[in-house]
């Protein structure tokens, strides 16, 4: 998804790609996320500096479980 920005006033010049992980996974999902930031305009002509976090990749894991009581994650 493509969107601009707004926070308090504040919206970014340029609309970004909003990235997320969908759908399910049998056991857990894990994803890689870095921090990212943007310059945002604001009404008062101020520039607000804007973080957010991009989304780099989406997995899923198995769980293996030896019994009820202990289970552990494979990476």
């Amino acid at each position: 998804i493509t969107s601009f920005i707004s926070d308090r006033g504040c919206k970014s010049s340029q609309p970004i790609d909003m990235t997320f992980c969908e759908g399910a996974c049998d056991t857990y999902s894990k994803y890689s996320a870095s921090a990212a930031s943007m310059h945002l305009a604001c009404s008062d002509g101020t520039i607000k500096t804007y973080n957010y976090i991009y989304v780099d990749k989406c997995d899923c894991r198995t769980t293996s479980c030896g019994d009820v009581i202990h289970c552990s994650k494979n990476n």
